[in-house]
């Protein structure tokens, strides 16, 4: 590490160097007002094929120019081609049930434990609000996931629907604003921390706060630290697996959880006092388990939270920063299409989502959620300029172009494992890693 004694400066005055943004917190629609469980499901599923259904029509006329029917006139047309839109459904043997369950309850033995449920015997269907037809052709069953709504091309024949072609919905490109960027700004991307389990990273965390402040780095580093603008913190900061069950009779330990937020809580004051920071909760963080997951409670944070340049967010978590729209979640729809499907490159799904254009497609089939009956809150209607999943094994990243608009696709490694984190140009989208064990030495 190369420290130069002309750039240890007091936080004020790292404060009046570090560059002013525009910032806009765009995710209300992941807050939960009223919680109402009672709800059934299935109103969310109509949801997403009413709101997706009026974008696909449009496409699949303009693809195809063939009329689109409801599934249940299917019967009029057999033989001819047609479109059908509707939601996906994967009928998957291998899908965990309440048969363990049962099984347990009559003291036989269970299933093998599994973590990925795709077999050759997976089948496709499409539903929509009137009922279902089984497909076969062109459309993989094992490249999607239940709760993708699609348009297909193709004809019935037999009860079964052939697809010979078909289209997702389109996102609507963000209105590009006038005013550009003419100078760079840099957003940093940070996710896995675990600070209840991997006390080992804090010299690590320590030289990661000195380099965002400004007191630590070569002089390059120093003059790209001045314009980190925002870091979001992407999920994982206290633990990424659950505590194990405790024996009965025995009292649950809470002491490390207790003490990973008092540290993260000292790691935010640190750098908010020069700098905005985010936090994401990630699945096995101290809130809701069910996605979206709300803030953290402020309690949490009792020093940082008292900043302005704080702010306990949700997962998923979407936010304006320089007229740049930026979306992401901590991870867990990534990891959820990887069980039911045979896609196992995060870059490749995180794209997919985007082509599908819905967060979490699995949500609430195998993706646990919240019973939204008036919308669904993870629809992609507005592209993102940054779109990011985090706690991933692996730095990944991709830009993707479409009409001339382009969208960074990133996927943030976990810290714990890779000692590193994300650095995007909000300028010119471009992205790199950067490793606080190699490039600090």
């Amino acid at each position: 590490m190369t420290f130069n004694s002309n750039l240890m400066q007091d936080k004020d005055q790292s404060l009046r160097l570090r560059s002013a943004h525009d910032y806009e917190d765009l995710s209300d629609r992941f807050r939960l007002r009223l919680r109402n469980y009672e709800r059934q499901y299935c109103n969310l599923y109509t949801i997403r094929i009413k709101d997706s259904r009026r974008r696909l029509e449009n496409i699949a006329l303009k693809k195809w120019n063939k009329p689109i029917k409801k599934l249940i006139d299917l019967n009029s047309v057999k033989g001819e081609k047609c479109v059908i839109v509707g939601t996906l459904y994967k009928y998957q043997e291998l899908k965990p049930s309440i048969l363990r369950e049962i099984c347990k309850e009559y003291q036989t033995v269970p299933p093998p434990s599994r973590t990925h449920f795709v077999s050759e015997k997976d089948e496709l269907i499409l539903e929509d609000e009137t009922q279902r037809v089984k497909l076969n052709g062109k459309l993989d069953v094992h490249s999607v996931v239940t709760g993708c709504v699609v348009a297909v091309y193709g004809t019935l024949q037999s009860g079964v629907f052939l697809v010979e072609d078909y289209c997702w919905p389109e996102t609507e490109l963000t209105k590009k604003l006038l005013l550009e960027l003419k100078v760079d700004k840099y957003l940093i991307l940070l996710s896995g921390v675990e600070l209840a389990t991997n006390k080992n990273n804090n010299l690590l965390l320590q030289l990661f706060i000195d380099y965002v402040i400004g007191w630590c780095g070569i002089n390059e580093d120093f003059m790209d630290a001045t314009q980190i603008v925002h870091i979001i913190f992407a999920g994982n900061c206290i633990r990424s697996k659950a505590k194990p069950k405790p024996k009965y009779g025995t009292i649950i330990d809470n002491e490390d959880d207790l003490e990973a937020a008092k540290e993260l809580d000292y790691i935010a004051l640190q750098l908010v006092e020069c700098i905005d920071v985010d936090i994401m909760p990630g699945e096995f963080d101290p809130t809701n388990h069910t996605f979206p997951q709300q803030p953290m409670h402020k309690c949490f944070f009792p020093q940082s939270a008292q900043f302005s340049t704080f702010r306990s967010v949700s997962n998923p978590y979407s936010c304006r920063i320089e007229n740049k729209l930026i979306l992401g979640t901590s991870g867990q729809p990534i990891e959820d299409i990887q069980r039911y499907s045979n896609l196992t490159d995060p870059l490749e799904i995180l794209e997919n989502t985007l082509n599908w254009a819905h967060i979490a497609p699995t949500a609430p089939d195998t993706l646990p959620c919240y019973p939204f009956d008036d919308y669904d809150p993870f629809l992609l209607i507005e592209r993102p300029h940054i779109y990011f999943a985090g706690n991933q094994r692996k730095f990944q990243t991709k830009l993707t172009s479409d009409s001339g608009y382009s969208v960074r696709l990133i996927c943030i490694p976990s810290f714990v494992e890779t000692q590193s984190f994300v650095v995007v140009n909000l300028r010119n989208l471009e992205c790199k890693l950067i490793s606080l064990e190699k490039d600090f030495n």
